[in-house]
């Protein structure tokens, strides 16, 4: 039933700016901590703006489903991609990406060590290598003390390069 309602791929192009992802994800709030990515992908998600702070507290955990695929005419070489979080304060994020049907983590959050995030700076960001015209699911576990808004931007990693020099990182 839930991959019935699994979201329409979001179609990316390599000359894309940066894309927020500001309409609707597909979420699930699980009342615990204690899922994993593959049971979490088989939760009973649903459509919820992403505007709307997350109703999170220091026990429950908030999962967003993505699956993105890449413009099978690009012409970008390496399909290298971002997706960051651009809130400053989260206490911890992890980006699951399913390859061959099993699932690769990526870790970034307030209460995890710099030197352990995937990719350092002031928030969560996490890269993404996406092959044209092959759909890539993704699952985001995050989980905050209070609630929170969680905006998501994807953006591609030539592109965010720059960004990161401009901000310092």
């Amino acid at each position: 039933v839930a991959e019935a309602r699994a979201a329409s791929p979001l179609l990316l192009t390599d000359n894309s700016e940066p894309w927020p992802l500001q309409d609707s994800s597909m979420q699930w709030l699980e009342p615990g901590r204690n899922a994993t990515a593959a049971q979490a992908w088989a939760a009973p998600f649903e459509a919820a703006h992403m505007a709307h702070a997350a109703p999170l507290n220091a026990n429950n955990t908030l999962w967003i489903k993505l699956s993105l695929v890449r413009a099978t005419g690009s012409t970008g070489r390496t399909g290298r991609w971002t997706l960051n979080i651009p809130q400053p304060y989260l206490d911890h994020v992890v980006l699951f990406e399913r390859q061959d049907g099993a699932w690769y983590p990526q870790t970034a959050g307030d209460k995890h060590a710099q030197r352990h995030w995937n990719v350092r700076g002031l928030y969560p960001e996490f890269e993404l290598y996406l092959p044209p015209g092959q759909p890539t699911e993704v699952l985001l576990q995050i989980r905050n003390f209070k609630p929170l808004a969680i905006p998501l931007r994807m953006v591609p990693a030539n592109l965010r390069e720059g960004q990161r020099l401009a901000e310092g990182i």
